[in-house]
């Protein structure tokens, strides 16, 4: 049986936000995943790399019943190392929180698919403090609906954050926002988040 190597987020988040704390973007599903469930899921995902044709999809739930995943093969192709390749997309969800989107090209080494680290690993301070820097702007500054697109050129990291809507919950402002993010590597990040201003002026993720 080949074996999938799932490589979680690994990166630090070192910058201090002074306006907003994006560490909920570290914060996956993936991550609480129990030892039990991922071994499962993994074990899922590996038995249909080689066998799924493409275009089809595979639904997993976790014994629990609070985790579920989805998950699209989309396309098989050989690379420029004469190695194939399948183009894989996973939408994983948690009770209600909305699900999180990922988009992974996996490629046989030996007797196994490998994929490297998720859109967020390879973020530099940089990266995160641009971000921070365009998430502020779009929270504070843009109505409801417009897209802000940032790329960090020393990086290639990009991606887009999105206000969806606006709302007021314990007396405090807070928008249901979109971040978008796309690494240098083509690997993708999508989620949707409710953030509420405090009083400090800081913007944080509901609940937390």
């Amino acid at each position: 049986m080949r074996r999938l190597i799932i490589i979680l987020f690994t990166c630090s988040l070192t910058s201090a936000a002074s306006a907003i704390n994006l560490r909920f973007l570290k914060d996956s599903v993936l991550a609480r995943f129990t030892e039990t469930e991922m071994a499962e899921f993994r074990t899922l995902v590996s038995e249909s790399m080689s066998s799924a044709p493409d275009g089809k999809v595979v639904e997993w739930h976790s014994a629990s019943g609070k985790i579920y995943a989805r998950v699209l093969f989309r396309a098989t192709y050989i690379n420029n190392k004469s190695t194939r390749c399948r183009r894989v997309l996973f939408k994983i969800g948690e009770g209600d929180r909305p699900p999180e989107r990922y988009k992974f090209d996996l490629c046989e080494n030996e007797d196994q698919w490998q994929f490297s680290q998720t859109s967020v690993s390879s973020f530099t301070t940089a990266d995160w403090s641009y971000l921070n820097k365009i998430a502020v702007g779009a929270l504070n500054d843009e109505s409801d609906g417009t897209p802000v697109s940032w790329v960090y050129r020393k990086t290639g990291n990009s991606g887009v954050v999105i206000p969806l809507s606006s709302i007021e919950i314990n007396g405090l402002p807070c928008r249901e926002t979109s971040f978008s993010i796309i690494n240098r590597s083509g690997q993708t990040f999508d989620g949707k988040y409710t953030l509420c201003k405090q009083k400090s002026g800081e913007w944080k993720l509901l609940g937390r």
